[in-house]
């Protein structure tokens, strides 16, 4: 579903970071030659953070960020994704490593100060997951998008 939302950014020459975990859905996105489809979602999202830095920094520098090309990151099955990472983070942590994922403060992060950096996240889960700190990434949902529903979650989203 989410993957859908990006055909028309990349139809007007957008670039698209595909993360998805179970490495099947959306085979036909990795023949595209400005796709890129990830199964290492911890390294992609820590990756993408280093990409945000790089554009917050060429925007200071150029005044805005409107030359660099369109980035539109979707992810796929971001709950269980999100629970996934908090467990692969706790086998490989070291001691002195930060007790929360990096991967997850990159989202945050991109969720946050993405739009600005011309990098647009397709999140396919619910924006109020408790991985996600705070009310800053979670107020870039301008648009939730409601397939088949619970009754619950429709009177959340759609009193």
């Amino acid at each position: 579903m989410a993957l859908a939302g990006a055909a028309q950014p990349l139809q007007r020459g957008a670039q698209a970071l595909v993360l998805g975990i179970k490495r099947v859905s959306h085979r036909w996105a990795r023949d595209l030659p400005t796709v890129t489809y990830r199964a290492d979602i911890h390294d992609a999202l820590v990756g993408l953070a280093t990409e945000l830095q790089r554009r917050i920094d060429h925007a200071d520098q150029h005044g805005n960020a409107d030359d660099l090309p369109r980035l539109t990151m979707v992810f796929e099955e971001a709950d269980a994704t999100l629970r996934k990472l908090a467990r692969y983070w706790d086998t490989i942590r070291q001691k002195d490593d930060p007790k929360k994922s990096p991967a997850v403060d990159a989202l945050n992060e991109i969720l946050f100060a993405g739009r600005q950096a011309r990098i647009y996240v397709l999140f396919d889960g619910h924006p109020t997951n408790s991985a996600l700190d705070g009310a800053e990434g979670r107020e870039l949902f301008s648009t939730v998008v409601l397939a088949r529903v619970p009754t619950s979650t429709w009177d959340r989203f759609a009193p």
